[in-house]
């Protein structure tokens, strides 16, 4: 992670990940983006969002990755390093 990496901070606050997604990127020099609540509450809006933001980062659980690939209407590339 570094200062070009855009970080999606899509967790619930209780989730014990969440300091990772926070203090990683803001620690590393990266862009944190906090969705708002309504962006991130649908799995289409959650897509467009990391989309329109181009982020680079976005760490989340396999179950809610699940809900976003049937909504995905066109191609979106995602690197895995």
């Amino acid at each position: 992670i570094g200062s070009q990496d855009k970080v999606a901070q899509i967790s619930a606050l209780s989730f014990d990940v969440v300091l990772r997604e926070i203090l990683l990127p803001l620690l590393s020099g990266a862009t944190l983006w906090i969705p708002l609540e309504n962006e991130s509450l649908y799995p289409k809006k959650t897509i467009e969002w990391i989309v329109e933001k181009e982020i680079t980062i976005v760490h989340t659980v396999p179950t809610m990755l699940r809900t976003w690939l049937p909504v995905n209407e066109k191609p979106t590339y995602l690197n895995k390093s």
